[in-house]
């Protein structure tokens, strides 16, 4: 009995994170309405980004005081959609965002994925 709830809670708390559609995300933003954030380091960009997409680091946000500033530059009042290897350090970033009363943002999940379904190019 114990097995089957540690099973069911695992599947529980691993299906809450929800990832948005990238196809919508990526037409949205070739028409100017939305941007999508690639927020992993330096390091992780060899492996290539969105096609388009904005760089704006996780670290930005624990290393540069004026990171709201320069985040509301970048999305200029456009819907966000943040990406980084997997999924996880979005969640971070949008509650960073909640806390500096910033507007939210989609996750779209991991580069892995996503680099299958939209276009991608070299940084």
């Amino acid at each position: 009995m114990l097995k089957f709830f540690t099973l069911i809670f695992g599947l529980i708390s691993t299906s809450v994170m929800a990832f948005s559609d990238p196809q919508l995300a990526y037409s949205l933003q070739e028409k100017g309405k939305a941007v999508i954030l690639d927020i992993r380091e330096l390091d992780e960009l060899k492996q290539g980004m969105v096609k388009e997409a904005k760089w704006f680091p996780l670290s930005h946000l624990e290393n540069n005081q004026n990171w709201p500033k320069m985040f509301r530059l970048l999305v200029e009042n456009k819907k966000v959609y943040l990406y980084c290897r997997s999924g996880r350090r979005v969640e971070k970033f949008k509650a960073a965002l909640k806390q500096e009363n910033l507007p939210g943002a989609e996750n779209l999940g991991g580069f892995a994925e996503l680099s299958q379904i939209l276009p991608t190019s070299m940084p």
